[in-house]
């Protein structure tokens, strides 16, 4: 999937996205009076709108254990790891996951983490108890054990 990003008249940014027919139909356009933050990406493609503590136990251990300096890629990977146990889980769709995590992927850049940080961010995770987004559009609270954690943490570094 790749985009182009061009300002319009009324200043907007429009990031168009190609390679998405599979999923709308068509090619898609979002529109923002700015780049797009991860948060606006993921609604985009998710349809609906996102607590704003999805991917916050992710997010936190990301910035405890990798610095504050690149907070819209480490949104990016708290998102992903939450979308992937959304998918496991709560049914949420797999192939708006993949578009997320293949735009998301055009836009930010990645987080360089291995197996050999896992225990490091699961220690810094305040708890267990996740929000994750069913099939049908509704945060859901979700116990995620450790196994499942690194099982997300696996899904982010292998993509």
């Amino acid at each position: 999937m790749k985009y182009i990003c061009s300002i319009d008249i009324q200043k907007r940014v429009n990031y168009y996205f190609y390679g998405m027919k599979e999923l709308y139909g068509q090619d898609c356009i979002l529109s923002c009076n700015e780049e797009p933050t991860p948060k606006n990406l993921l609604e985009w493609i998710a349809g609906c709108d996102i607590d704003e503590v999805f991917g916050m136990e992710f997010l936190d251990a990301f910035r405890i254990c990798l610095g504050d300096g690149r907070l819209h890629d480490a949104e990016v990977a708290a998102y992903t790891c939450s979308l992937y146990l959304s998918c496991v889980f709560a049914g949420f769709p797999t192939e708006k996951m993949h578009t997320f995590v293949h735009s998301s992927r055009e836009i930010y850049r990645r987080l360089s983490f291995d197996c050999r940080m896992y225990e490091k961010l699961f220690a810094h995770m305040n708890r267990n108890v996740l929000i994750l987004i069913s099939g049908d559009k509704k945060c859901i609270e979700y116990q995620c054990n450790k196994q499942e954690i690194f099982e997300a943490f696996d899904f982010y570094t292998n993509q």
